[in-house]
């Protein structure tokens, strides 16, 4: 199972999104980051194939680096009468 956590993030510069997917990685080797700096609300999705994605450590790294963000909620959509959860993929 793959999850993912998406961040509504203040990060608007390609070179500040290479320095915060630098310092996670060096955290967390595990996580998979990336941006959508195009997006309305400069989007940070990180990825683990793990059981957990620690969103208090990410959410300190980019304060620590200047950045405010926060998690996104959940977007949850009817499948077949089962709620499916978006994070949770495969």
């Amino acid at each position: 199972m793959v999850l993912i956590e998406v961040f509504k993030t203040s990060v608007i510069e390609p070179e500040h999104a290479a320095v915060i997917i630098s310092t996670i990685r060096q955290v967390q080797s595990c996580y998979h980051v990336n941006f959508d700096l195009d997006d309305c609300d400069h989007i940070m999705r990180v990825k683990t194939n793990h059981n957990i994605i620690d969103t208090k450590l990410l959410l300190q790294i980019l304060h620590g680096l200047g950045f405010e963000a926060c998690i996104l909620p959940d977007h949850t959509y009817l499948n077949n009468s089962n709620l499916s959860r978006h994070k949770q993929l495969l």
